[in-house]
């Protein structure tokens, strides 16, 4: 993924428009007809973020995301012609639509095949602008697991003897810097370079992703997947990662992660020794 369109994701992210073109614009400063726009504006709080963004007369602005306690701000720069909003980061520039309508916003962009997607927002008081990486707990740091276990059929030739049961285990790493890795390792043989082998546990997938808390919520954003039979297919997603929610505590030596979702299911690791 090149850099511009990861730039531009991250003003779509924001706007809620996903176009990744890199069209150019002569902009920087504001003209008569952009002062309308100047302050600041706020979309309705999301389930897990709220999104603004600033517009300067000088023709510069930040955006806003705010999720949980993390606090994501990038800067820009604006030049408004009629209807159309130019909004440039990092080289890369979103062509936008405006529409005012009393203390209200909309912006709309036209992406691939005609699709066009809208943002909608309310003049507000200027928000934080500070950015901040999130509360990172020191009762959440640390090498956490627990066991998987996974029933598989065994066979001899092609009969059909039995049932083994592997007891596999899931890795969460959490650390202070706001890393955290996730990996499944899978019972199994490791053999050396002389062919002898022995039962262990043997690396499978992992996930790298960056992560904080907001009171009793975690929130874990997607940085890179790497494949164990295919590494080099990895990728650095940077800000433009899917975000995962769920509930958390600590309870003695125990990391429990509680799913949103309708199931409600709990998982419970184990400090590693």
């Amino acid at each position: 993924m090149n850099r511009s369109c990861v730039t531009s994701l991250l003003l779509g992210s924001l706007l809620l428009l996903s176009a990744c073109d890199s069209t150019t614009s002569s902009g920087g400063a504001t003209t008569t007809e952009g002062t309308g726009l100047v302050g600041a504006w706020k979309m309705p709080a999301g389930t897990w973020s709220v999104r603004h963004m600033v517009f300067r007369a000088d023709g510069t602005g930040k955006t806003v995301t705010e999720m949980g306690s993390r606090r994501l701000v990038v800067d820009f720069a604006w030049t408004r012609q009629g209807d159309s909003l130019f909004v440039t980061a990092s080289d890369s520039t979103q062509h936008l639509f405006v529409r005012m309508a009393g203390e209200s916003l909309t912006l709309t962009s036209k992406g691939l095949y005609g699709f066009t997607n809208q943002a909608v927002f309310q003049r507000e008081a200027e928000p934080n602008l500070v950015a901040s990486e999130g509360d990172r707990p020191a009762t959440a740091v640390g090498d956490w697991r627990r066991t998987v276990l996974q029933m598989v059929d065994s066979y001899t030739g092609d009969s059909l003897t039995g049932t083994d049961t592997l007891h596999n285990q899931e890795q969460i790493q959490l650390d202070i810097d706001g890393s955290a890795h996730l990996v499944d390792w899978q019972e199994g043989d490791i053999c050396d370079a002389g062919g002898t082998c022995t039962p262990g546990l043997v690396p499978g997938d992992s996930t790298l992703y960056r992560w904080w808390t907001s009171g009793t919520d975690l929130y874990l954003q997607l940085k890179r997947y790497v494949p164990a039979d295919f590494p080099e297919a990895a990728q650095d997603l940077g800000e433009s990662g899917s975000i995962q929610v769920t509930g958390w505590s600590v309870v003695s030596d125990s990391l429990r992660l509680k799913s949103y979702t309708g199931d409600s299911l709990v998982q419970v690791y184990g400090r590693a020794r």
